[in-house]
């Protein structure tokens, strides 16, 4: 029993240390820039960062733009940003954003359209910083709209 847990604690421990997919590691180095001016003090982890460049999509430089893209397009394999997030981001979503939301989005997610998904990823992105209301809020919109 004992054998069989550390084996089990093993192969975990492997797939947990193993080297982040090609894809975000591209982006990650492409990308550096981008996350200094457009996701600053955004933590690393649970795709907090892929979500937040995503949300800046309309702004990214030349280099990390097609390499957030292939992050994007990984799809279901993309196990780094929520399902309900990457869903906000396809052409023809539609929610509104919360009202409950309209301070965070000023105060953390300026200058992108709150008629736009991409929304939804910036405040994904930051969601330490987001409110309780709004965060309880953007998971009952992006459930109706899905």
């Amino acid at each position: 029993m004992r054998r069989l847990a550390l084996t089990a604690a093993a192969i975990f421990a492997a797939f947990v240390m193993a080297p982040a997919p090609q894809a975000r590691a591209d982006m990650m180095s492409a990308c550096a820039g981008d996350i200094a001016s457009l996701c600053p003090n955004v933590p690393n982890g649970r795709g907090r960062i892929s979500a937040c460049l995503m949300g800046y999509s309309d702004r990214l430089s030349p280099a990390c733009g097609p390499e957030v893209a292939a992050v994007a397009a990984s799809g279901s394999r993309n196990i780094l940003v929520p399902s309900s997030v990457r869903r906000s981001l396809r052409p023809g979503f539609s929610a509104p954003l919360p009202a409950s939301c309209d301070a965070d989005a000023a105060n953390l997610c300026s200058g992108i359209p709150t008629t736009e998904g991409r929304i939804f990823a910036c405040l994904y992105a930051r969601d330490a910083r987001v409110s309780a209301t709004c965060k309880s809020d953007i998971d009952a919109a992006l459930k109706a709209a899905n």
